[in-house]
């Protein structure tokens, strides 16, 4: 059980406003996506050329894919894929892990890296095999 101290430092954002940091966030994403995609489809290619491999397709779009015929289940899935598990995910590792982290290490940039670093590691697919790498590196 965290005391009431312990629940403030948890959740204290700093003296910046949060209309702030939303719009760092949305400019963000609007400059590095672009990179993040460009420098994605290059590790494509590159394993592409490298190992010749297959496409594979990511495995919860296979699975959303498997259920196309199944409107009761497809849409609430896809709804799911789409809505609840990335508001999750940025919840548990950008709002709870990388800000404890951020109180551990004293620093920012180490946290944003050892959140993503985490991050990436738990988005393996051992049935995506090599493609992984193309994954993870985005």
């Amino acid at each position: 059980q965290l005391t009431p101290l312990q629940k403030e430092q948890l959740w204290q954002q700093g003296e910046d406003s949060p209309f702030r940091n939303f719009g760092i966030g949305i400019l963000s994403w609007f400059l590095f996506f672009p990179i993040v995609m460009a420098f994605s489809m290059i590790v494509s290619i590159a394993m592409w050329h490298i190992f010749h491999h297959p496409f594979v397709e990511q495995s919860v779009i296979a699975r959303l894919r498997e259920l196309l015929h199944y409107p009761g289940l497809f849409g609430p899935m896809a709804l799911t894929i789409v809505t609840l598990v990335p508001f999750s995910e940025e919840f548990l590792f950008r709002g709870l892990l990388q800000n404890w982290l951020k109180g551990k290490f004293n620093s920012t940039i180490a946290s944003i890296a050892v959140t993503s670093l985490i991050f990436a590691i738990f988005h393996f697919t051992p049935s995506q095999g090599i493609t992984n790498i193309e994954l993870l590196s985005s």
